[in-house]
């Protein structure tokens, strides 16, 4: 009788509809059942054989996401964590793997967007360090054209001059100083051209 009332808390924690199933004489019993007939100890024996059950199930899924967790599956591993918890819902070890795994998910969430912050801070660095690299080239491109143009100037050809100012105007519109030295060659050049015109008649005068 001791054990009797040992187990009945046991057997009260089983849903009506799960008694019911695993116990199908018990529910068609015909009226005047006595409750004191059933067997304690055959039902106490089912419970074992369940949370063995439920612990090797348990036990199963708990080895899988370990597994998933050394290879670094943390997706896996909470899969198989969570099927563990399904089976018994009281198993603190896949309760606890499961927190961590979902520490390291955060971490690992974490690091991911600092990467591709990283990712995008050197795309941009590399861009702006392309940019200045392309703005020199130009710089020091328009500065040679702009010096051959002076120097073309300075020796009276006025013509090529003037086309090296256009080659650098092509390359930089607007460029004052390149405007500039064009005007006066172009100016330069007509004067030259007249001068040589009247010296043409000069001599021509002059025989």
């Amino acid at each position: 009788m001791r054990s009797r009332s040992l187990l009945l808390p046991a057997l009260l924690v089983l849903s009506f509809s799960s008694f019911v199933d695993e116990s199908q004489a018990f529910t068609n019993a015909p009226l005047g059942f006595n409750a004191q007939d059933i067997d304690l100890d055959k039902e106490a024996e089912k419970i074992k054989v369940r949370r063995e059950q439920q612990e090797y199930m348990a036990k199963q899924f708990i080895e899988k996401g370990d597994q998933a967790f050394d290879i670094a599956d943390l997706d896996q591993a909470l899969l198989e964590y969570s099927n563990a918890l399904a089976v018994m819902p009281s198993n603190q070890e896949a309760r606890k793997r499961m927190a961590l795994v979902e520490s390291a998910m955060a971490l690992r969430d974490e690091a991911e967007i600092q990467a591709a912050e990283d990712r995008a801070a050197a795309a941009k660095a590399a861009a702006m360090e392309a940019a200045e690299a392309e703005r020199n080239r130009l710089v020091n491109q328009l500065q040679g054209l702009y010096d051959q143009a002076y120097l073309a100037f300075e020796r009276e050809n006025y013509e090529r001059a003037a086309d090296l100012c256009d080659q650098v105007l092509g390359l930089d519109p607007g460029n004052p100083h390149a405007e500039e030295l064009r005007t006066i060659a172009k100016a330069a050049s007509i004067r030259k051209a007249n001068e040589e015109v009247a010296d043409e008649m000069r001599r021509e005068w002059m025989t």
